[in-house]
């Protein structure tokens, strides 16, 4: 019954981590639509995001400032997810071999 339950919170873990990547991977896709002129490429939900001026350093020091606070937040819990994933699955690849 320990071992179910226990197996059940990793599962769970790595269903949060999921979310997590995929939260990361829309904000940098997002910062990427920024930089493009043509949005046609992009899935409608990208639409609205607006196009920064290629000419105003200032907009470019902003966009760098927004993608890094971006890359930033969350960054230790990045670090647990991975830490735990390869503890985890290591730990029940050894059990299958052995």
């Amino acid at each position: 019954m320990i071992g179910l339950f226990h197996g059940g919170n990793n599962i769970f873990f790595i269903g949060v981590g999921l979310i997590d990547f995929s939260r990361r991977y829309f904000s940098l896709k997002a910062m990427t639509v920024m930089l493009t002129t043509n949005k046609k490429c992009f899935d409608s939900k990208f639409g609205i995001i607006p196009t920064i001026n290629w000419l105003d350093p200032l907009s470019w020091s902003n966009w760098l400032k927004m993608r890094n606070v971006s890359m930033d937040f969350g960054y230790k819990y990045y670090l647990r997810i991975m830490i735990y994933n390869s503890t985890f699955l290591a730990f029940y690849a050894t059990i299958m071999v052995v």
